[in-house]
């Protein structure tokens, strides 16, 4: 199949850039119906920590009930290149955050990665650009090269400040598909910047069998109000969950390597907060006959996370005074300037993301036992899930399928 004839799924890219701090001192590319042995055990750590990671982030860029689009895969790729320059408490935060230590967290990441790539439904890079003839740490370059597929690339961000950063949105652009084209915004890059991190990833899959469009019906926001949506149907022999009042199952991609986990509140109406570990139960818990309906949506989510990221622990690389980037350069005080995200995903009824009518839905046959039903027909929440080592590429929340960011 011509990969052009999909739409893309997602793409998600984050970038970190660092700045030169008040006191002078010193600043690509990355089948399975049930997990193989060796897919199974090659991130079985990691795939716990980003389920985590994943389910405080989610919880941190969208309140209850609104839309959302994320990877933390992608942030946490970065913040991992990050830290491999980290020294110190600066560090330790990192790692407190991703849940992981340095560098067995990376090395896990990539490991992860080359379980998904045989799919040829994911693809992936790393990049790092840093300041042309600034005294950087052999042991940083190396490792980024080495573990995380990223060559330092020379820029010059004092004398052709624009010229880099429409070089790296021109990069990102080429690994996503032009699905995200102006990650870095006019003015984000300074003078001051001396080295920029970026991952880019890029999904696109059908349905393992298509699912049929019903036409526009309700969808009932927290508010009480309901709008008319485009709805999607479809079943088959997946997972199901029904647990401590919530319900979820997944929707298998082409090929089974892949599936999109998705969970609704029993009550409508609830409070609680969905855990990210929920996300995996669903994916691992016994199959059944299950019959779902959900609407058809495409989402745009585009943010700097840098006071999500200050609140959930990581202060110390965003403060000049304190940021120990040492293991970078010690020609310039470096820390940590901002952290950027963008993420697109697509759902209808013939993948996630497909032009292309390739995916669907399947019915249960005559003889089989009646269907759990799950009728997504209020706020719930998804999660793109790389089945064999669990490990959550995209995560979300609908809360109005009517708008798109």
């Amino acid at each position: 199949m011509d990969r052009r004839s999909l739409l893309t799924l997602g793409a998600a890219l984050a970038a970190g850039t660092l700045l030169p701090g008040c006191s002078q001192g010193g600043d690509p590319r990355l089948d399975v119906s049930s997990p193989s042995a060796a897919s199974a055990t090659a991130t079985p750590v990691i795939a716990h920590g980003l389920l985590d990671f994943a389910g405080t982030f989610l919880h941190g860029v969208a309140p209850q009930g609104t839309n959302a689009i994320c990877s933390p895969w992608s942030i946490a790729m970065v913040l991992s290149m990050l830290r491999e320059g980290a020294v110190g408490q600066t560090g330790t935060e990192i790692d407190q955050l991703l849940g992981g230590t340095t560098p067995q967290f990376g090395d896990q990441l990539a490991a992860g990665y080359r379980s998904m790539q045989s799919s040829g439904r994911v693809t992936a890079a790393n990049a790092l650009w840093g300041q042309q003839s600034l005294a950087w740490q052999q042991d940083f370059l190396n490792r980024l090269r080495d573990g995380y597929s990223a060559p330092l690339t020379q820029a010059d961000f004092i004398g052709n400040t624009e010229q880099t950063r429409l070089a790296i949105n021109d990069w990102v652009a080429k690994q996503t598909e032009n699905k995200i084209r102006d990650l870095l915004e006019p003015g984000l890059i300074k003078t001051e910047t001396r080295l920029v991190a970026v991952n880019a990833l890029h999904f696109a899959a059908p349905w393992e069998v298509p699912l049929t469009e019903v036409g526009p019906l309700p969808f009932y926001q927290l508010s009480g109000e309901s709008t008319s949506v485009p709805t999607l149907s479809g079943g088959g022999f997946w997972p199901w969950l029904s647990r401590n009042g919530w319900q979820g199952t997944a929707l298998p991609c082409q090929g089974r390597d892949f599936a999109l986990v998705v969970v609704k509140a029993q009550h409508q109406e609830t409070t609680k907060v969905v855990p990210g570990s929920l996300f995996a139960d669903v994916l691992t818990a016994k199959p059944a006959q299950v019959a779902a309906q959900l609407p058809a949506w495409k989402f745009t989510f585009k943010d700097r996370l840098d006071d999500l990221l200050k609140a959930l622990g990581l202060r110390r690389a965003f403060d000049p005074a304190l940021a120990d980037l040492s293991g970078m350069t010690t020609a310039e005080q470096l820390y940590l300037g901002f952290v950027v995200h963008q993420a697109v995903i697509e759902v209808n009824a013939w993948g996630i993301e497909a032009a292309a009518a390739t995916a669907g839905a399947v019915v249960a046959g005559a003889g089989m036992a009646d269907p759990h039903q799950l009728v997504l027909d209020h706020w719930f929440s998804y999660a793109l899930m790389h089945v064999p080592t669990r490990t959550p590429l995209f995560v979300g929340q609908v809360g109005d399928p009517t708008k798109t960011s």
